[in-house]
């Protein structure tokens, strides 16, 4: 079983750490011979989100945020926002489906065609998911232009670290391999070459007729190869990704049941609206009206060997990085 197979995008591009899936991505939709680029350009996004979602944006490329509000119980982007943060600037919508829920993809994806807007999902925490557009269903990351997945240890499968970019758009993954291989023209595998047959007889900007076509670069890339050893522990991964996330699913049932007579003081989550959650985690909120205190209870928790996270950043805009 291949990761291309499970999520039958035509581009797939692995990367040594989990936040260099958002670089090449960030970069590549700026290219002045792909799309124009405009400084100062806006990317929109969820504030609930993972510092390396909020990083990877800000050094991946020169551009603003612009974050929305959530809703609750799917803590996912209120798509009800979307055209009030709309700007001539804006140039993407980049979207992580939280804790394996889906966000509104018909909502989202109808908003970025009335806008030409790029759609790329951030489908770390979502790997299995799946959701259902006009009767067909797919799964999450191969709805929007790019996708992107995450093989930190915690996530679905794991190759120790690493990521992935995939993408059903020709052009677009050239780009992707591009930036990932230092910034090569060259398509060429390791140990293939001249795979394109004309690797001593291109003309290439200034340099010399039939310059090398193997070390001949068209973009200012970085070097972010997986090793063998990352790629071994995904194979045997692979192998087992089914049945992790039946077990996910099974797991969040269950505590789904169990605290179901305790939804008068705590928020319970709901799964999206025509979707099939590949669950990374379970979140539950304190209703405020409740006299319960959420320092308490995850003291509570903790103290009896459960390990709680908070929904990761809680909003990233409040952190004295942002100060």
């Amino acid at each position: 079983m291949a990761l291309a197979n499970l999520l039958p995008q035509t581009g797939f591009c692995f990367l040594p750490t989990q936040i260099n899936r958002l670089i090449p991505v960030l970069r590549e939709l700026d290219v002045p011979f792909y799309v124009h680029r405009v400084t100062g350009v806006t990317y929109q996004n969820n504030p609930s989100t993972y510092r390396t979602f909020a990083s990877g944006t800000l050094f991946g490329s020169a551009a603003w945020q612009v974050h929305y509000d959530v809703t609750v119980p799917q803590y996912n982007i209120d798509v009800q926002q979307l055209e009030a943060a709309i700007s001539d600037k804006s140039k993407a919508v980049i979207i992580a489906h939280t804790l394996g829920n889906p966000f509104d993809l018909k909502a989202v994806k109808e908003f970025c065609n009335k806008h030409n807007l790029w759609l790329i999902e951030d489908n770390c925490d979502a790997l299995g998911s799946k959701y259902t557009i006009d009767e067909e269903t797919r799964f999450t990351g191969t709805w929007g232009d790019i996708g992107t997945s995450s093989f930190y240890p915690p996530h679905h499968m794991t190759m120790g670290e690493g990521g992935a970019v995939y993408t059903n758009d020709p052009l677009l993954n050239r780009l992707i391999l591009s930036y990932r291989d230092w910034g090569s023209d060259c398509i060429c595998h390791s140990g293939h070459d001249n795979f394109c047959g004309h690797r001593f007889d291109g003309d290439w900007s200034e340099l010399p007729h039939g310059y090398n076509h193997k070390y001949v670069y068209s973009h200012f890339g970085y070097n972010l190869k997986v090793t063998d050893m990352q790629a071994a522990v995904g194979v045997e991964q692979l192998k087992k990704f089914p049945e992790f996330i039946k077990i996910r699913q099974q797991n969040w049932k269950y505590l789904r049941d169990q605290l179901d007579d305790l939804k008068d003081v705590l928020i319970l989550p709901e799964p999206a609206e025509n979707s099939e959650p590949s669950w990374f985690g379970f979140l539950i909120s304190v209703r405020p009206e409740s006299s319960l205190s959420r320092n308490k209870v995850t003291r509570y928790i903790e103290e009896h060997n459960v390990q709680t996270r908070l929904l990761f950043s809680g909003n990233i805009i409040y952190h004295p990085a942002f100060d």
